[in-house]
């Protein structure tokens, strides 16, 4: 049920802490602590989590509000923080969301999820091996961590949402009728998700930034300036992806067009040589007795090539002003 990490600059311990009491049992107030709860169901032991650490009661439904926008909020002894974590989950530019909490105390740090597996993995790697500096800041340090491996998630998302918008642009220009219009809508509508999630991300770290809390280090305030330079630069990518996909759509209709007028100007064409053999041809299929040319020996042979004459003239013509 509960996911607990402790550590210091010295060591770090990890254990599988069934209950709430077995939780109790573990946690060393001496040093840092990460709780992590992927398995929200059980909402009886959390409401008991809450209330073991005195938690304020309007937390208890914003952990479980999964389709809230980010937020951060001071509750002077603890800070609350969530985030959207996206997950490209196929090659259809589908995305799949999860909604992550987050409470940092002192010395401490309870995270929860909806549902298990995360990004998480390579941080609790390194904290157990001691790579980096994780282990030598507090846990707000380790909640930079959280939100900066969400917000590296987000850029790789748009970085393959930006390479299929190039190879869709590329198949456009060669051959148009090979892409479909559900394509190109749904760049537009994958992008307008992650933007529900960007925008008030940006607003949710400047409220971090702004907070006088000493919960949250100077050090700890520059990684996070970082992070807000980053959703900086994705909400321009994302500006300009949408408008990449908007032409995406003038592009496809304009070549869709120029085609059909391409297949409308050779028909044109073949109609136009047409007309004056088909004037020839029903002059002479007329069933008149008294036609001079139906008598004539080589009449036959003299109005076909004549009809060739025609067409052979007409296509000069069209070349010479260059009709095609």
């Amino acid at each position: 049920m509960f996911d607990l990490i402790i550590y210091n600059q010295e060591s770090s311990n990890r254990c599988q802490c069934k209950n709430l009491d077995d939780l109790r049992n573990n946690i060393d107030n001496e040093k840092n602590n990460w709780i992590n709860i992927n398995d929200l169901d059980d909402k009886l032991q959390i409401n008991e989590l809450c209330n073991y650490f005195d938690l304020h009661p309007l937390l208890h439904q914003d952990i479980y509000d999964f389709d809230h926008r980010p937020k951060s909020e001071d509750y002077e002894d603890y800070i609350f923080y969530s985030i959207n974590m996206l997950k490209s989950i196929n090659t259809d530019n589908l995305i799949e969301k999860e909604h992550v909490s987050m409470i940092l105390h002192k010395n401490l740090l309870i995270s929860f999820q909806e549902i298990e597996g995360d990004l998480f993995n390579s941080i609790r790697e390194r904290i157990i091996t001691g790579k980096g500096r994780v282990r030598n800041l507090g846990c707000d340090y380790l909640l930079y961590l959280l939100i900066d491996v969400i917000v590296d998630e987000y850029s790789m998302i748009l970085d393959e949402i930006r390479d299929r918008i190039q190879k869709t642009e590329e198949v456009i220009i060669e051959n148009s009728i090979k892409i479909k219009v559900s394509e190109i809508i749904r760049f537009r509508k994958t992008l307008n998700f992650i933007r529900k999630s960007v925008y008030p991300l940006r607003e949710s770290i400047e409220r971090l930034l702004k907070n006088d809390t000493d919960l949250i280090q100077r050090v700890s305030k520059l990684y996070l300036s970082n992070v807000r330079s980053n959703i900086l630069h994705m909400i321009s990518e994302i500006e300009i992806m949408s408008e990449t996909a908007k032409g995406l759509m003038a592009l496809y209709q304009v070549k869709l067009s120029n085609g059909m007028n391409n297949v409308m100007k050779i028909l044109t064409i073949i109609a136009t040589i047409f007309i004056p053999l088909t004037f020839v041809a029903g002059i002479y299929g007329m069933n008149f007795k008294f036609m001079p040319e139906l008598s004539w020996k080589w009449g036959y042979p003299i109005v076909l090539g004549v009809m060739f004459l025609i067409g052979l003239i007409m296509i000069l013509l069209m070349k010479k002003r260059k009709w095609f």
